[in-house]
């Protein structure tokens, strides 16, 4: 959905639901991943030269992998968490190291490095001394539109995301992109409210050398330069690619969605009712383990067929059953 979005649909000037489509494709996609895991089904993996787990289990080559590669995820999203929280405090800090001026009925942080870019966190905007001498009033309306949209709780949500999915390289992008749209509704904000485009464009460049400090915030000297100034430029009329992209991104949403309310999810995961052989000798039901709904159970007579919605049998002796419940 992200790569749609991307080819398709990020040049558009309709911003509203370039964000909403944004959020959506987080929505859906966490969403999926928790339907999934909420349906506390048994998902059956395969190892090779099969070991001896701490529980008596056969772990294979494919199962230490696993674990692994949870124990690599746990370590980068601890790492994440903790960078994030780093940035926090040091945004509240340099805060905190600011004084306080009150431009028409709200506060306005004042700092006195010279080479601070404006920003804004939450309802907070800072900016440096020369910046509030020379150019308040369009840096104070760009900010007041990140605030009136509440910017920072959608990069909030999308820091989260890539705290838990570091390792995806989606997840940067779609933050990046969601800060882009950011920036053109603040841009389009002030240019509604009245001010000079060409004006407004010089100081952007003018501001494009500042140093950007806070990567949770909104930041006035966004990266994407040539983009915001091209977007603010361009008219309003759908491009060629946009009829190509709804659609396909329709198409995308449609498809997550069905997936989810089938009742066939199941072939992601392990069936209801899973027979392991483990006597290849023997075809007696004594000698296999009978899993229901991903318990091991010796209740097969008590369950009605209807009852039965799918049955897998697994003669593999190297096969290894994760609980996901």
């Amino acid at each position: 959905m992200w790569i749609c979005y991307r080819l398709f649909l990020a040049s558009e000037k309709k911003l509203v639901l370039s964000r909403c489509l944004l959020l959506s494709i987080y929505v859906l996609s966490i969403g999926s991943a928790v339907y999934i895991r909420l349906t506390g089904s048994t998902i059956v993996l395969y190892g090779s030269s099969p070991g001896e787990a701490s529980d008596g289990s056969a772990l294979g080559t494919f199962g230490f992998v696993m674990q692994l590669g949870a124990t690599v995820w746990c370590v980068g999203a601890v790492i994440a968490l903790v960078l994030t929280l780093v940035e926090v405090v040091r945004i509240f800090a340099f805060i905190k190291s600011c004084r306080i001026m009150v431009v028409d009925g709200r506060n306005v942080y004042i700092s006195d490095k010279v080479s601070t870019s404006p920003f804004s966190f939450g309802n907070r905007i800072i900016l440096s001394q020369r910046d509030y001498g020379r150019s308040l009033e369009m840096i104070l309306a760009h900010e007041t539109g990140h605030i009136r949209y509440k910017h920072s709780y959608d990069i909030l949500f999308a820091q989260l995301v890539t705290i838990l999915c570091w390792y995806n390289p989606a997840a940067w992008f779609l933050r990046n992109d969601l800060k882009t749209v950011h920036e053109y509704q603040a841009d389009s904000y002030v240019l509604n409210t009245g001010y000079d485009a060409a004006a407004y464009q010089t100081l952007l460049i003018k501001k494009a050398a500042g140093s950007k400090f806070p990567t949770i915030g909104n930041n006035f000297n966004h990266s994407k330069l040539k983009m915001r100034i091209s977007m603010m430029n361009r008219g309003y009329a759908s491009s060629v690619r946009s009829l190509v992209g709804y659609p396909l991104l329709g198409v995308a949403f449609i498809g997550g969605i069905a997936l989810l309310m089938s009742p066939t999810i199941s072939f992601a995961v392990a069936p209801r009712v899973t027979v392991t052989n483990e006597d290849k000798g023997k075809a007696a039901l004594d000698n296999v383990n009978i899993y229901i709904d991903g318990d091991k159970s010796d209740r097969l007579d008590e369950i009605s067929p209807s009852e039965i919605k799918a049955i897998t049998i697994s003669k593999d002796k190297k096969r290894i059953d994760i609980e996901t419940k």
